[in-house]
């Protein structure tokens, strides 16, 4: 009888859909996509003059939707105009009547994609209504500043959220746009983020967009872009979670990123495919180890703790950021989530980031006495995997392709790293 280890696996559910996935990324960014570019625009009345893919979402088990940069000729126009369209193979079965009034469903085959142009998203009805500056302005009364007002798109998931900056020479205001089964629950998560800083909502709209005023203070990864955030204690980012409201722990429980590791790995292995050996080898360890040792208690916890998230004045902590995951948690994952995202700050500016090797030997000195310090470094590696499969699969120059390396390599140095505890 052959030995167990050399007998073949048989492909899995999950090992289908890595790869039907793996397809999609190619069918949406390839010469067929163009084609339903051109379809859609030609079915709204315009000719496509270009079309160029602008960033690819992949969020495995969920679908792929890639965003095109596209040019579009309108008879009787002069210049071609610029516009936005997306192609998702992602459901859109919880859309509303009036949110697929906008899409086109094509079909190629036992394939399926729904197109449709920025702001109509789908799932996101108040992106519509947020992406109007002059009805936005009115709405949130920047309208009565001096000058005129600016908006701007800050960050966009597709048929997830978006968030929009709207400012005068006065204020500033952020909108973030929600799907609507999400908003009450994001309502009762900031209340529980206020004590730790998180700012209040200032007004809800009906259309599922949340306002808030700005924040205080600037983003930690400054600092730690000056001198590596020398001054900040870690002990205050330890306070700083410990100030969540014990109500978030009446919250549904959410995997922390380490525990989907393997869904991580499968969309890292389109990034980098000619590493998929090593992607599955990191998933494989990050598992064993986090296995090996074992569970912490819940405390109430962020759910996406990094330093993007923390506003600074001085060396104090004045805001908490995103916390749309608050909820029950292990504090580990938390602390892992910090360490990872800093991991992989010198992997994409290293001239930027050039002390923060230094400043995550010193903070993981403080936190290794809060929580298992193995366990930390095996999840952290599992955030950082996380973080090589956020990256574009279609990434082209070779800056982007050595960030990608580095952050692989930097997931399986903190995994060897846990191996010592």
């Amino acid at each position: 009888m052959m030995p167990s280890s050399s007998v073949p696996s048989r492909p899995t559910a999950r090992d289908a859909r890595a790869l039907r996935e793996t397809q999609d990324i190619a069918w949406l960014t390839g010469p067929e996509a163009l084609d339903a570019v051109g379809a859609f625009v030609a079915a709204a009345g315009g000719s496509l003059v270009s079309a160029e893919v602008h960033e690819v979402h992949h969020r495995p088990g969920a679908g792929v939707t890639v965003g095109y940069d596209v040019r579009v000729q309108v008879s009787g126009d002069g210049e071609p105009r610029p516009d936005y369209v997306l192609l998702t193979t992602g459901s859109v079965d919880d859309a509303d009547p009036a949110g697929l009034a906008h899409v086109m469903r094509l079909a190629n085959g036992d394939r399926v994609v729904h197109a449709w142009r920025h702001p109509d998203d789908p799932l996101l009805p108040g992106l519509v209504a947020a992406s109007d500056v002059t009805s936005a302005a009115a709405r949130t009364g920047l309208d009565g500043d001096p000058g005129a007002a600016v908006l701007e798109l800050i960050g966009y998931r597709p048929m997830r959220r978006a968030v929009l900056s709207l400012t005068t020479n006065r204020r500033r205001v952020f909108l973030k746009v929600v799907r609507r089964d999400q908003l009450e629950g994001l309502l009762v998560r900031n209340r529980c983020a206020e004590p730790a800083g998180a700012p209040p909502v200032q007004d809800v709209w009906p259309e599922a967009v949340l306002v808030f005023p700005q924040a205080q203070g600037e983003p930690l990864p400054e600092l730690l872009a000056r001198d590596g955030a020398a001054g900040v204690d870690p002990r205050d980012l330890l306070a700083c979670l410990d100030a969540i409201a014990p109500e978030a722990m009446d919250l549904p429980l959410r995997r922390p990123w380490a525990e989907r590791s393997r869904h991580y790995a499968d969309a890292a292995c389109n990034v980098l495919p000619e590493h998929a050996e090593r992607i599955m080898a990191l998933q494989h360890g990050v598992a064993s180890e986090i296995e090996r040792f074992g569970q912490g208690p819940l405390v109430p916890t962020h759910g996406d703790f990094h330093a993007a998230n923390i506003l600074m004045t001085g060396v104090a902590i004045t805001a908490l950021l995103d916390v749309d995951t608050i909820g029950p948690g292990q504090r580990v994952d938390d602390l892992a989530c910090l360490v990872g995202h800093l991991t992989v700050l010198p992997c994409l500016a290293p001239q930027t980031y050039v002390h923060v090797p230094t400043t995550v030997a010193r903070w993981l000195s403080v936190f290794d006495r809060a929580v298992h310090p193995g366990s930390l470094r095996a999840r952290a590696a599992g955030v950082v995997l996380s973080l090589l499969a956020s990256m574009p699969a279609n990434h082209r120059d070779d800056a982007a392709r050595r960030d990608a390396v580095g952050r692989l390599e930097a997931a399986e140095a903190l995994l060897a790293d846990a191996a010592r505890f």
